[in-house]
């Protein structure tokens, strides 16, 4: 292992000693909880094919029983369907009231209630504005994320002191090196964007040498014309390696940013669901059918990505129906089907038909 990997290792556990505490939390969500203030939506619809139909009818159906929500500048009408003809079992929305959905949502969907869970999640993101939402806001609405969101600040902290001690020692000899770390840390940010996993230094070095971008390659001239030509892969190297290490920081804070709002999603969108009168026990058998076409999560655990894992979303709304049991037991949700045939239908068109959950397409 050489040290470029082995510093990487060593900043991935420092930045995830404070992962331990993610997986324990929940959300304390409170029914009726579900709309914060200052949307507008903007979005404009220009698809009208059979899946776009079959989202709408979902969608309208599920605003007009959540009325208090839907309504003035949220009603159905100003949502924009979105439809992506591709097997991925995803979808996601936008704050401009996009909603984005996959046909392969139809391959994990066994009926109008779990599709329905699909739309509802979506809609529970834009009411809550999770798309204009910063990790600062979020704590302040949820505090019990308060020591999570402290120990990944001290994560980014951390990495930042690095890179501020390091950099230094590296920049000291010429001046002109600061406007040369300037150019460099857009470079490494640009990069990193597009190959973040990656972590690759040595592509982002290949990328800088080439001196393809004119402002860097002019910051670096002067640095050839003084002699310093011989080590200046040893500073790409050190400088990638503690820009990437902040860039990593910074990541995974987001990640499990993202993790909360998704989190937060299932449990408002399984309100949203269950006043609109689906059974309460379809909701989470949608992920339960993700997960066996995925694959089965041995663990059931959170995690710290991006998205919790099908199986814990699954158990955690689960847990959810117990905690509000009272007021689902005045819904009286019915099973399962709403629009007829058209769920089969759809799966016929785009060839999802005989593949149950746990055999791929």
């Amino acid at each position: 292992m050489n040290h470029i990997s082995l510093y990487h290792s060593l900043v991935f556990l420092m930045i995830c000693s404070s992962c331990k505490t993610i997986g324990p939390s929940t959300l304390k969500h409170r029914w009726g909880d579900s709309l914060r203030e200052g949307h507008t939506l903007s979005c404009l619809e220009e698809s009208s094919g059979p899946f776009t139909v079959y989202i709408r009818k979902h969608l309208d159906h599920i605003a007009s029983q959540n009325s208090t929500v839907f309504t003035g500048p949220l009603e159905s009408k100003k949502f924009c369907i979105v439809p992506i003809e591709i097997d991925d079992i995803d979808a996601g929305s936008s704050w401009d009231g996009s909603l984005f959905i996959n046909t392969g949502v139809l391959r994990a969907a066994q009926n109008d209630a779990q599709f329905a869970s699909v739309i509802a999640h979506e809609l529970a993101h834009i009411t809550l504005r999770h798309g204009m939402t910063e990790l600062a806001e979020f704590v302040a609405l949820h505090p019990e994320y308060k020591a999570e969101a402290l120990a990944l600040d001290a994560a980014l902290e951390d990495a930042r002191s690095r890179q501020s001690a390091a950099l230094p020692k590296i920049l000291s000899e010429v001046h002109s090196w600061k406007a040369y770390l300037d150019r460099f840390r857009t470079l490494v940010q640009r990069e990193w964007n597009s190959r973040r996993a990656a972590l690759d230094c040595k592509a982002i070095g290949r990328v800088f040498v080439k001196a393809e971008d004119l402002a860097i390659r002019e910051a670096a001239i002067p640095l050839y014309e003084q002699g310093y030509h011989a080590s200046l892969p040893e500073f790409e190297t050190n400088a990638c390696t503690l820009l990437a290490a902040e860039f990593t920081a910074d990541h995974h804070r987001q990640s499990v940013l993202s993790n909360w709002k998704e989190t937060e999603a299932d449990e408002v969108g399984y309100e949203f669901y269950l006043t609109a009168g689906y059974r309460e026990d379809q909701f989470p058998a949608f992920f339960d059918n993700v997960e066996a076409i995925a694959g089965k999560d041995s663990n059931c655990d959170r995690g710290i990505k991006d998205h919790p894992g099908d199986c814990w979303r699954a158990q955690n709304i689960r847990a959810e129906s117990v905690k509000h049991q009272n007021e689902i037991s005045r819904l009286q949700g019915k099973c399962c089907e709403v629009f007829g045939t058209e769920l089969s239908e759809l799966k016929a068109l785009y060839k999802y038909v005989g593949q149950e959950p746990g055999r791929k397409p």
